[in-house]
């Protein structure tokens, strides 16, 4: 049994691990919220309980009725938590008694695997979905008053531990068909009836309908332009620049007037001038070239803190609203005055990666984005700055 509980949390844990390192999917698809992608299921079928030794019957003798309904909510493309309630009767042939049969609920907490999904990538076209699953719960048998009287034993309840397989195949946007194979295992003193066996099995074939609530599937990442409030918002920044400009030219007039040197007033207004049209030009420079954020770190280390990763939600609202087309290089740079050349190299690459995966994460696409470790080039003046990620 312990070897079977360590089978059941190893396949789970291996299935959420993977699905969430999966980096293909979770760069291309947003997980939405809460309330997106559950299924509502309900199934019916045969069943039959496997004990040791010659079982007394036929086969058809040893068959019972399943049923099972369920609630599945999928975390994504891969990975799903499904709380089912199984029951029906279980049937066994006694050579004394004859023909036992009595009720059974099975109430389990399953992680299921899309392994389609995994395997070959979340497609919105895939009519087919092969889903293994594993779990345990609560059982109660016998609790009817008719086979308690018949077969002379009382209530009974155990943990069981299940698994199996589900064939999905997709009948519209929201329906699918499902025939499903599982297996549960528990101890003995879950049947009404005196064996040797220390566990015993169940078996059971059900088919039946899923209805997958709204909104269904997974949406991609998609790109946004310039909206009307983003031209408004750079339009009024340019008029406050105008602004800007003519009261530093009235306060250049302004003294002038009071120096009472008509060549000083001259010469003061041209050097005015220049400096108002470097200015210009340093603004127009800015707007083409400079940084468009600059990300900082701490000595040695290439996690963000949440003051940058605040500045990077900033950055990618900029980068989403701004044109498709423009690619943005992320430039990872370490301080040449600590570490070695070899680490400074590593952690320059890992600072670029990191803003990378952030942004992506934030819905930026990751067409717009490079990234390179520029190793222990130095572009700025203090060992602090250097220790940076430039986005331009």
């Amino acid at each position: 049994m312990k070897k079977l509980l360590l089978t059941i949390l190893s396949i789970g844990l291996f299935g959420s691990v993977m699905a969430q390192t999966d980096k293909a999917i979770e760069n291309r698809l947003v997980t939405g919220r809460f309330w997106d992608n559950w299924e509502l299921s309900a199934g019916m079928g045969t069943g039959m309980l496997l004990m040791k030794g010659t079982p007394n019957g036929t086969f058809d003798d040893r068959l019972g009725f399943e049923g099972n309904i369920a609630l599945t909510k999928w975390i994504d493309p891969v990975v799903g938590l499904r709380l089912q309630l199984q029951g029906g009767r279980l049937v066994k042939t006694d050579a004394t008694l004859g023909q036992l049969r009595w009720p059974y609920l099975f109430g389990h907490f399953d992680v299921m695997v899309n392994l389609s999904n995994w395997i070959g990538g979340y497609r919105d076209d895939r009519a087919y979905y092969l889903v293994p699953f594993v779990g345990f719960g609560p059982m109660y048998a016998n609790f009817s008053d008719n086979a308690q009287a018949k077969n002379g034993y009382g209530n009974l309840s155990n943990i069981a531990f299940n698994f199996g397989l589900q064939h999905k195949f997709r009948i519209s946007q929201a329906v699918d068909f499902h025939i499903e194979m599982a297996s549960w295992m528990a101890k003995s003193q879950i049947v009404p009836v005196s064996t040797s066996d220390k566990t015993v099995v169940g078996l059971s074939l059900t088919a039946g309908f899923a209805y997958r609530f709204n909104p269904r599937g997974w949406k991609r990442v998609s790109e946004v332009g310039y909206s009307a409030a983003d031209i408004a918002a750079f339009q009024q920044a340019v008029a406050d620049s105008q602004t800007a400009l003519a009261q530093s030219k009235a306060e250049q007039a302004a003294l002038m007037n009071r120096l009472g040197d008509a060549e000083r007033r001259a010469a003061m207004a041209e050097a005015e001038a220049q400096q108002a049209n470097a200015q210009h030009q340093a603004l127009q420079q800015c707007v083409k070239g400079a940084p468009k954020g600059l990300i900082l770190y701490n000595c040695g280390s290439a996690t963000l803190s949440q003051q940058e990763k605040l500045r990077l939600e900033q950055v990618a609202e900029m980068i989403k609203r701004g044109p498709k087309d423009t690619i943005y290089r992320l430039e990872g740079y370490a301080d040449r005055q600590t570490g070695t050349k070899q680490l400074n190299a590593k952690l320059a690459t890992e600072r670029a990666q990191g803003v990378y995966d952030y942004l992506i994460s934030l819905g930026v696409p990751a067409s717009q984005l490079s990234y390179e470790g520029m190793g222990e080039v130095n572009p700025f003046a203090t060992q602090q700055t250097n220790r940076s990620v430039v986005i331009r």
